[in-house]
């Protein structure tokens, strides 16, 4: 099929939660363990950016929440049966891609929403510097900001850092 199978046996689940290889695509959790379950429910580390399917042999409160700390994006129950493991693998990787561009989103929101001040503060410097109205001013960072070809947010923000 195509993957390297990377089989921790032990206590070596904080490898399972970062995902000891950079090649790795899919991580299968066994949440039965119950150290894989209290290592998921008691850590604060974040799992690496990877598809999580949890492989679980029963639906007990005590796996449903180890999924979600894991953020398992899919599930297989146990034991496996050969037709159910395609779709938990493409729900995985497909849930884990949206996942990702909604996290990049987000944080591409946030960085927008940080430089948002400068553009305030770039209104109230033009106005008193030019003497004009707060829509004139906005016109003209709108203006500028398209001439070199950047948001007002980081036209603003590039100006207060460089210039005031």
């Amino acid at each position: 099929m195509g993957m390297d199978i990377l089989y921790l046996k032990g206590c070596d689940y904080v490898s399972a939660f970062t995902c000891v290889s950079d090649r790795a695509v899919i991580n299968f959790l066994d949440l039965s363990d119950s150290a894989v379950r209290s290592y998921a429910l008691s850590s604060n580390e974040k799992p690496k950016l990877v598809p999580i399917v949890a492989l679980v042999n029963s639906e007990t409160p005590s796996h449903l929440k180890a999924m979600i700390m894991l953020e398992a994006t899919s599930f297989l129950r146990t034991p496996i049966c050969s037709s159910t493991v395609f779709p938990a693998v493409y729900m995985a990787i497909n849930l884990h891609e949206r996942k990702k561009i909604l996290e990049s989103t987000i944080e591409s929101l946030n960085e927008k929403k940080k430089k948002r001040k400068y553009v305030v503060k770039y209104l109230f410097h033009f106005m008193n510097k030019n003497n004009v109205d707060e829509e004139t001013a906005y016109k003209k960072l709108r203006a500028i900001s398209q001439q070199n070809r950047c948001s007002v947010e980081e036209y603003a923000y590039n100006y207060y850092i460089d210039e005031v």
